[in-house]
Order: structure tokens, then C-alpha cells, then sequence
């Protein structure tokens, strides 16, 4: 009773209270801001179902995640750039914990996660209200006017992530939990991005930067992708390595098992390979998407991109590399590197292109896949190079991944660390 009555009230919050209040825009392609006011002020019903609401799901648990130091005066006096942030910040705790659904060891995490995620959101969601409503000019500046428009795009993203978020407490199975979270988890992230992105607007009459603004708008929300594929390659890897031990061990006990067992175990083993190879679609397709996320990253970060100067030199080349070996499982160097993927491939299958390049490196995911990539590279710029070079001898599927101290981590947060590298050393 009480999860019909939670749904109808959350479903009757977002149409009424948000989500439809954005959409009405002006005929310059921008929001009318008084006609966001009207609609916005003319909410106690809804504010009166979202108090009845959080009462019903737990009103001292919501109390308890506001989150004091977060809602703090970041910029005296400027009570709309505030809100706004405190609108980023919690719709970036609301990514967080789509993440956790997105990898929730079993259903009651996940939807414990689940309901952290729907808090933040609506606090969110609430600080978006706040920031409008604190505007408070008709007369709006062109800043004022994006990040109203930039507000809306945020109040649109949380609706998906509402969306997504409600589905997982009807989910019947944890694959349907993390599926449905893994779409919270985008949703939230970019909500948090377009939020951020607004309050950098919120400064009078002075846009920010050119530069900076193509780095917090695009690439930021390519980063906020990025890292999600990339966490789903790693998962969808050690899973599959999970399974793998699994086939190992239940073939390696046919030889110890009476022989009526023996079918019922060999089911179980074709299972297992069945589970498997479904494992690896989804790894494959899931690495596509973040190769087609690098690509776009690399594509923004390439307009600015420059040599970093003093860097070890490369090890890559091309050439005839037929009697150089594959290393397998290799210990990277310390510090950042990159390397270029090329993609995965069955234990039988040796790609064409691994006898013109050096070095070539293989990855065990299981004993039955490898993932490849090839080159040691101590600058982003190195490797941009190097990819192009790759992608002459038709490799589609290459694309740039970053290491910290052996560790696999996103690209973007690559350069960062390259880039603080470059200015410590110009000093």
C-alpha cells in the first residue's frame, strides 16, 4: 500500500512541480524566465506531497543526508549561484549513488542505493527551484539567460534519472537493478554537469572564458561517460575472469565425481561457457561505447592539445615485428603512461596488424580472451600521434587508455595530472 502511495506522490511531484515547469520557452529559443516563476510559485501542493512523501520513505533518513558543509555560502551575496551549486553537488551525490546501484552486489544494496540516489535528487531538484526563483529579473542579461536554459537541461536529466531510479524498486532481478542504475548513473551525472555549468553563468554581465567553458560543458560531460564505460569494461572483465575460474575448477572436478554425476556437471560447464560468452558481448559492446566516448574526448581535447616537453621517450614503432614476442601480463612503469587498445580477441585468433607494431601487449581476461594493446607512451600528445599512425593500417577499434602507477585510469584525468606535471616542472 504504502509503495503505491510513495509512487503516485513522487510521480505526481516530478510532472507537476519540475518536470513540466521548464519546458515552456520563449520565441528567442530561451526560457521565458517570469513564465518559469509562475509556474514554479504555483507548487504548495506539490511541496506539500514531497514533504508527505519523504515523511512516508523515511523523513529523518532525508534529514540526516543533507549534507551541512555543502550547503554553505559559497559566493556572499549571490543567493542564485549557490542554490545552483548546491543543485550540482547533490545531483553529483545522486551519480554517486546510481553508481553503487549500477554495481550493487545484490538487490537490497541496490536499492538502498537506489533510495539515496532518489534523496539527492529530489534535494537537487529543490535547489534548482530555489536558484530560479532567486533570480528573480525579468529583464534577464544573456549569461542569466543560458544558465536558466542550462538549468532546464539539468531538471530534463534528473527526470531521466527519475525515471530510471523508479524502475529499479519494480525491478524483479538484480541484472534489471543494474541496468536500470546504470541509466540513473548517466542521467545524474550529467544533471550535475549541466548544473555547474549554469552557475559558471551566474556571474553578472562577464561570461567565463571560452576555454573554459568548452572544458566544463563538453569535456566534463564526456569525462562523467567516460569514467562510467570504463568502470562497466573493468566489471564486465573481472566477471568474465570470475567465470572462467569457475569452468576451470568444475572441469577440473570431472575426474573426481561418480559417473551418474558426470552429464548434470557438463551441463553445468556448457552453462557456464553460455553465461560466458554473453559476458563478452557485453564487454565488447560496452568497450565500443567507450572507444566512441575516447573518440569524442579526444576529438575536444586535441583543438588544445600540445607536447608536454620533457617526457621519457616513447617505446613504439612500426616496422616488421613478426619475430618480436607478445608480452603477456606486463608490469607497467611507475608513474602515468598510456598505451593505445586495440581491442579484444579469442586465444586463437593473432591479429594481422601484431606483426607491424612493438611493442605488442596482451592482456589474459580469461583463458579464453585477450586483450590487446601496443606502445608505452609517457604524454597524451605521444599517443594521439601514435593512434593516428595505428589507424592507417585499418584498426577501427584503437583507441587511447591511461595507466597511473600500473592502474588503469580515465584519459581525462590523465592530462590533468600530465598537465600538473608540466607546470610544476616550468617552475
Amino acid at each position: 500500500m504504502w509503495t503505491k502511495v510513495r509512487n503516485l506522490l513522487l510521480k505526481l511531484y516530478c510532472n507537476v512541480s519540475r518536470c513540466k515547469g521548464f519546458q515552456k520557452r520563449a520565441p528567442e529559443n530561451h526560457l521565458s524566465l517570469p513564465a518559469v516563476q509562475n509556474r514554479l510559485i504555483q507548487i504548495p501542493a506539490t511541496r506539500l506531497a514531497l514533504l508527505l512523501l519523504l515523511f512516508l520513505n523515511d523523513f529523518q533518513t532525508l534529514q540526516a543526508q543533507r549534507i551541512p558543509n555543502l550547503e554553505k555560502e559559497y559566493f556572499p551575496n549571490n543567493k542564485p549561484k549557490n542554490f545552483t551549486i548546491w543543485a550540482a553537488k547533490y545531483a553529483a551525490l545522486s551519480y554517486r549513488f546510481g553508481k553503487q546501484v549500477a554495481y550493487a552486489s545484490d538487490m537490497e544494496v541496490g536499492l538502498r542505493a537506489a533510495d539515496s540516489a532518489t534523496i539527492y535528487r529530489d534535494l537537487s531538484l529543490i535547489a534548482v527551484d530555489s536558484a530560479v526563483l532567486s533570480i528573480g529579473d525579468p529583464n534577464l542579461s544573456d549569461s542569466l539567460r543560458i544558465a536558466v536554459e542550462y538549468l532546464r537541461v539539468s531538471v530534463e536529466n534528473q527526470q531521466k534519472n527519475y525515471d530510471a531510479l523508479q524502475k529499479v524498486f519494480f525491478s524483479a532481478s538484480l541484472e534489471e537493478i543494474r541496468r536500470n542504475g546504470q541509466n540513473a548513473m548517466f542521467a545524474g551525472g550529467n544533471a550535475a554537469v549541466d548544473a555547474y555549468t549554469a552557475s559558471l553563468y551566474i556571474s553578472g554581465n562577464k561570461l567565463p572564458e571560452e576555454e573554459e567553458l568548452v572544458d566544463v560543458i563538453l569535456v566534463k560531460r564526456l569525462e562523467v561517460d567516460e569514467s562510467v564505460f570504463s568502470g562497466l569494461v573493468s566489471d564486465y572483465e573481472d566477471k568474465v575472469k570470475s567465470i572462467d575460474a569457475k569452468i576451470e575448477t568444475e572441469t577440473d572436478g570431472l575426474f573426481d565425481i561418480p559417473d551418474d554425476r558426470v552429464d548434470a556437471a557438463n551441463a553445468k560447464i556448457d552453462s557456464l561457457i553460455k553465461v560466458r560468452e554473453m559476458l563478452m558481448n557485453r564487454l565488447t559492446g560496452t568497450n565500443q561505447r567507450l572507444k566512441d566516448v575516447s573518440d569524442k574526448l579526444y576529438d575536444e581535447l586535441s583543438k588544445n592539445l600540445y607536447a608536454s616537453g620533457e617526457t621519457p621517450e616513447a617505446d613504439f614503432g612500426i616496422g616488421d615485428a613478426s619475430e618480436k614476442e607478445v608480452i603477456y601480463d606486463p608490469k607497467l612503469p611507475t608513474g602515468l603512461t598510456y598505451q593505445v587498445q586495440i581491442g579484444y580477441y579469442s586465444v586463437d585468433t593473432y591479429p594481422a596488424w601484431a606483426d607491424k607494431l612493438f611493442p605488442v601487449f596482451g592482456y589474459r581476461i580469461s583463458n579464453q580472451y585477450i586483450r590487446y594493446s601496443t606502445g608505452i607512451f609517457y604524454s597524451y600528445f605521444d599517443t594521439a600521434e601514435a593512434r593516428a599512425k595505428i589507424l592507417e593500417f585499418n584498426v577501427p577499434d584503437a583507441f587511447i587508455i591511461a595507466y597511473l602507477n600500473g592502474e588503469k585510469i580515465s584519459t581525462s584525468q590523465a592530462i590533468r595530472i600530465e598537465r600538473k606535471q608540466s607546470i610544476l616542472r616550468a617552475r
